[in-house]
């Protein structure tokens, strides 16, 4: 369950800290989660659609190994998915609150709602 995420009147003229167009971005802020998980997750492609959250970590050797992967993915996909990189270290109230304790771990929103999720790396073929 992704909980409830207030949204500031301050916040709701910003932008995701990354160019909305592209189908990797990393969120710098909780803002830019509730924007993308409200907004982007519940519009159809090409303004929207499911968005993959990988939870990651500079540190974390495996999220190196995991990342590009997803990346590749993503950029395969052609735009019906997009991938948001949130870095734990940067954003732990929302790791936090999304109860993320192990790296990598990667969570499935589409609507609003989380749809799937894994922790660590998973084999190629299991990614698709």
């Amino acid at each position: 369950r992704l909980g409830t995420f207030a949204v500031k009147p301050a916040d709701l003229c910003r932008t995701m800290s990354t160019a909305s167009t592209s189908n990797v971005v990393e969120l710098k802020s909780t803002a830019d989660f509730e924007s993308l998980v409200r907004d982007a997750s519940s519009q159809p492609a090409p303004v929207g659609g499911p968005v993959i959250l990988d939870f990651y970590a500079d540190w974390c050797g495996p999220c190196k190994t995991l990342t590009p992967k997803l990346e590749k993915l993503i950029q395969g996909a052609g735009g019906a998915v997009r991938l948001a990189k949130i870095n734990v270290d940067k954003l732990p109230e929302l790791a936090q609150a999304l109860q993320v304790a192990e790296l990598p771990t990667v969570m499935l929103v589409h609507m609003g709602k989380l749809v799937d999720s894994f922790k660590g790396v998973l084999p190629d073929p299991q990614l698709k």
